[in-house]
This record gives structure tokens, sequence and C-alpha cells, in this order.
């Protein structure tokens, strides 16, 4: 096989997810205000998704996600290019968000939401349980009232 080809094979085996981790997952509650802190080199559009990707938790009742508060301590969040088939990637030993820059708008957007609901604890949900902004590879399904339950159920906490 090609160097190509094993490239595009690793690249599929860890997007969205990652290698296998060693060390403690950061994972944030959102139970308390969850501050995001997109880099420095964020474009107006991605940081619009990134709003828009806020306010579709907010409107199913997840509202601890702000863009405003302090960068300590906060989810960073990256928008990189890469490869077609990566979409983005939670970094749990990290606590980071990244995003595939090639992205744009709905697909960008839910793609933040998915990757934001790892960072506040969710796992992927296979297609054949339910839709769910959590479906690995998701481009399209918003996150629903049953992502809340789950995140209740995770944390024990009105959201």
């Amino acid at each position: 096989m090609s160097h190509r080809w094993w490239a595009l094979i690793a690249l599929a085996m860890f997007a969205c997810g990652g290698p296998p981790e060693t060390g403690p997952a950061i994972v944030y509650s959102p139970c308390a205000p969850v501050h995001l802190a997109p880099e420095a080199d964020t474009t107006d559009a991605e940081r619009e998704s990134i709003v828009s990707a806020v306010a579709m938790w907010s409107q199913v009742g997840v509202t601890a996600l702000t863009m405003n508060g302090s960068p300590e301590g906060a989810v960073p969040l990256r928008f990189k290019h890469a490869a077609a088939v990566f979409h983005g990637v939670y970094e749990p030993s990290s606590g980071l968000v990244s995003i595939n820059r090639g992205l744009s708008g709905t697909e960008r957007e839910v793609t933040v939401a998915h990757e934001l609901g790892h960072a506040i604890g969710l796992p992927h949900v296979e297609r054949s349980a339910r839709a769910s902004v959590m479906n690995p590879g998701n481009l399209t399904v918003l996150p629903t009232s049953e992502d809340v339950g789950e995140l209740q159920r995770l944390w024990g906490c009105p959201l």
C-alpha cells in the first residue's frame, strides 16, 4: 500500500475519538458554565459556527456552554486543515476540540456541536440505536432531548 493509503487508514481510525488515552480524561461538567476558547486564528465564520453549535445545545436545554468568560479552564477550540474524511475530534487528554477547516455551514456547526458533546462527557451513539448529534460521522442531526437526558443521567444535575 502507498503511504497515502496508510495515512488515510490511520486518519479514519482516529477521526472523532483519537487514539486510546493513557492518562486521565478532561471532561467539562455542564452543571456549571463551560467556557469555550477559540484559538486566535479562528475566522469570523468559524466563530459563528461555534455560536450556532452553542445555540443548538441551548435549544434543547443545555445552557452551560458559553463564549463569554475566562479562558482559564475553558474548552480550547482549534480549526485546522485536514483530509475530507476527518470532521472533528475531541482530545480528552488535553481537552482540545479540533474541527476540519474545510467544513462549512451546517456541517461545521453540527460537527462543533458533536465534539462539544464529547467535551461534556457524551460518547458516540450508534445510528441503529437512535438519531443523535453523537452519531459517528454525523453532519446533519442536531442535539436532541435524548442527548440531554443522557447528560442528566451522566451528571445528575438539572441542565
